[in-house]
């Protein structure tokens, strides 16, 4: 660069700029930068097939099941089925089934998009305390999937079978 190039121009043509400019970009689409130099899908268009209907987890080891479902607005229901657990008397038959609700947001992260919970209220349930996917206030990862769809992954060592199906 000559001695007569303005500190702008060689600002643009350095590698710190491409990360700032990126990191400015994301933080306005309201995305970790994380993912700069690699496409983050659109949040429409991963979770357009998610809206009105169940993404639905299983626990490959304890086979618990839980409901996720996912509003345009912004906020989440997730219902947990751990199986057989001690109940209170006068309740009838060998299963558990809680809910929570929350907020959720968006991030991009690694390439990657990851739907973030914010359950409200931030009360312990009994598959939090399983740590089971989905219950925790905690970024979770989510790829475009269509109704029908059945998939596998792995969270926190333990290996989760999901569908997303059609309806509540």
């Amino acid at each position: 660069m000559g001695k007569g190039t303005s500190w702008a121009k060689r600002w643009r043509r350095s590698p710190a700029w491409r990360i700032a400019a990126c990191s400015a970009a994301a933080v306005v689409a309201g995305l970790s930068a994380g993912g700069c130099g690699a496409a983050v899908p659109s949040a429409s268009a991963v979770l357009s097939h998610y809206y009105g209907n169940s993404l639905v987890c299983r626990n490959e080891k304890t086979r618990a099941i839980c409901h996720v479902w996912l509003d345009a607005d912004g906020r989440y229901y997730a219902f947990y089925d751990l199986g057989a657990r001690g109940k209170p008397a006068g309740i009838r038959g060998p299963f558990e089934i809680e809910g929570r609700e929350g907020r959720y947001t968006l991030r991009g992260r690694s390439g990657a998009l990851e739907v973030c919970l914010q359950p409200q209220p931030p009360l312990k349930i009994g598959a939090e305390r399983a740590h089971e996917l989905f219950s925790q206030a905690a970024c979770y990862p989510l790829s475009r999937h269509r109704v029908g769809d059945q998939w596998e992954v792995e969270w926190q060592g333990v290996r989760y079978t999901l569908w997303l199906l059609a309806g509540r």
